[in-house]
């Protein structure tokens, strides 16, 4: 009703080789044999390009010392029943059926002998055998629904096994974080590196290359089943070249081999298939074996890119009256990104792979998109006017009108299945669902996209009034404002300037990555001298046009930063400047009798 995944109810029946399959237990077995064999009908079709790893190797060189090695450290009770205390009670059981709930009430009991055990696998080198088989799940997309290819495969893995999982995360993350090995770039399944942090960065970038008058074109790149087609052999490769060597790799050849899953369906369950490739789904260690398998493709292409996971955006930039230089660097850019992909097996989507050209609103007229020709094994890549990123609207004006008009159309279909459901609930109850299916839609990267005209700033506003007067049950001429006190609401847009001063909190106190430190410059850092205020104070960008480099987060952020009061901005923690900073604005909200945008 609100996911864009549909729950199964049931599946009664599948199509498989033209032929209609209704019992159940078939229909696991089905759906165990499609999804395990996507990688081996993918890699059928690939090439025999060798993978080339001495740019790899030079990389790990000029990073460490050849002696410093990767090892991981014996686990105690305490780490075990720390890791244990942040499993949610609610994960699902594995093939085992030890829940999450059991585990965390009876852990004092079990820490030492978990700790043992885990241990014990540590110094042989080896990963208990039956935590590698996973309990799947089909999960409807959309499509017809007796095609298999219509489904997603959720994995659930033994809860148990998390905690080891954990620990070899925990220490190996750190290792190459020590040993700065990682690619500054890469936001994906990282501590302070988020979505929101690759978004501002990249589109702020955008704003100021126009501000200078030079046009973006961007390559969104999308592979095939990127997390399905790692190779095991290539990726314990790099992993032996990054420093995880001798008991530490014997033990990661040990959590890849002979992994399993089974497949359940309307309470019959398959047998189970071995998962030759590919990074465990629902684990731990899965996405950060994959981010470390993808690490080293900036190595091997001149273009810019930002990389979230397997989601790959390639920039380049040129100046207006050039725009022949453009769509030679992104196919300079492709061709290299298509030859790593090659090597490493893990082909190229073409249909999925898009070619955006950011002109703006101002230099629109000057750009002819068909200029921009991009092509991948001899295909020509599609031109778009607008893309999704990491979960936001990308148009070539940087509107952002495309992705607003995404929020309000969210935002009205769950209201008005609030407004259904509002005689069913008590007054706390529907707060609750507006903080949880509703206010997400509005906040979820809002400094980003919250930059736009005050049209469509309104557009989202009169929809946060409908959600308040339907949560009160409120007619059409209560005052918005009266009716925000009263549920201690603040316009979004006011919660939009809280969001980026909480960034800019982190900025000050060391909580980003690097690129958005590099980025967010601090008095302190752009002069000598010390005065009292240099290292609370940042340094607002020069820029040109107030449409262009003056939307941008470094300059709006900076602005509002600066003119939030010292002893505010001087808090010990986000917490307690959050909180602040609400009150702030919630205080005086209320000598307001309309809210102004």
């Amino acid at each position: 009703m609100i996911s864009s995944g549909k729950l199964n109810k049931g599946i009664s029946k599948l199509q498989s080789d033209g032929k209609a399959v209704e019992n159940a237990t078939e229909i696991a077995e089905k759906f165990n044999s499609y999804f395990s064999s996507i990688a081996d009908n993918l890699r059928s079709g690939l090439g025999n390009t060798p993978s080339d790893l001495s740019k790899l190797v030079n990389f790990v060189e000029s990073c460490k010392d050849p002696d410093v090695v990767f090892s991981v450290p014996d686990i105690t009770n305490a780490q075990v029943l720390q890791i244990i205390k942040g499993i949610s009670p609610h994960k699902a059981a594995g093939i085992d059926k030890i829940s999450a709930r059991f585990l965390r009430i009876a852990a004092p009991i079990l820490a030492p002998s978990i700790a043992r055990l885990i241990n014990m696998s540590f110094s042989t080198g080896t990963f208990p055998t039956r935590w590698k088989t996973a309990s799947v799940t089909p999960l409807f997309k959309q499509g017809v629904a007796s095609d298999p290819s219509n489904y997603r495969p959720i994995s659930v893995l033994p809860v148990v096994s998390k905690v080891i999982e954990r620990h070899m995360h925990n220490s190996l993350y750190a290792f190459l974080m020590d040993n700065n090995l990682l690619y500054y770039r890469q936001s994906g399944f990282r501590g302070m590196y988020s979505t929101e942090t690759s978004l501002i960065k990249l589109v702020d970038e955008l704003l100021f290359g126009l501000d200078n008058n030079r046009v973006c074109g961007m390559v969104l790149v999308d592979y095939r089943k990127a997390f399905d087609m790692v190779d095991h052999e290539l990726l314990l490769r790099k992993l032996e070249l990054y420093g995880v060597v001798n008991r530490e790799l014997a033990w990661c050849h040990s959590y890849l081999l002979d992994r399993k899953q089974m497949v359940r369906v309307n309470g019959s369950e398959s047998s189970e298939a071995l998962m030759l490739h590919g990074v465990p789904q629902g684990s731990i260690l899965g996405p950060l074996f994959f981010i470390l398998f993808i690490n080293d493709l900036p190595l091997y292409t001149s273009a810019q890119l930002d990389l979230y996971a397997d989601d790959t955006t390639v920039t380049a930039f040129a100046d207006v009256k050039n725009l022949a230089n453009l769509s030679s660097s992104l196919n300079k850019s492709v061709s290299e990104i298509q030859l790593w992909a090659s090597a490493n097996k893990l082909p190229l989507n073409e249909d999925k792979t898009k070619v955006l050209t950011i002109t703006g609103k101002r230099c629109v007229a000057n750009i002819n998109r068909s200029d921009i020709d991009v092509t991948v094994n001899g295909k020509q890549l599609c031109n778009v006017d607008c893309a999704t990123l990491l979960g936001v609207e990308i148009d070539s004006k940087l509107s952002f009108n495309e992705h607003i008009e995404k929020v309000c159309k969210k935002l009205a279909s769950r209201i008005a299945i609030l407004r259904k459901i509002r005689a069913c609930l008590p007054l706390k109850q529907r707060l609750h669902f507006y903080n949880s299916i509703i206010r997400p839609v509005m906040s979820y990267a809002n400094v980003v996209w919250a930059n736009c005209d005050k049209e469509s700033v309104y557009r989202v506003l009169r929809l946060q009034k409908r959600a308040a007067r339907v949560i009160s049950n409120a007619d059409r001429m209560t005052p918005s404002v009266a009716l925000f006190n009263k549920l201690g609401w603040i316009p979004f847009y006011e919660q939009h300037k809280i969001d980026k001063c909480i960034i800019m909190y982190k900025r000050i106190n060391g909580y980003l990555p690097n690129y958005l430190n590099e980025h967010l410059i601090l008095n302190n850092k752009r002069h000598s001298r010390n005065t009292r205020y240099s290292s609370i104070n940042a340094v607002c960008p020069k820029y040109r046009r107030e449409s262009e480099g003056g939307r941008s987060f470094a300059v709006s952020a900076t602005r509002l930063w600066n003119s939030i009061p010292i002893e505010i901005r001087k808090l010990e923690s986000v917490a307690c400047f959050k909180k602040t900073m609400f009150a702030k604005i919630f205080k005086e909200q209320q000598c307001l009798h309309h809210f102004i945008i």
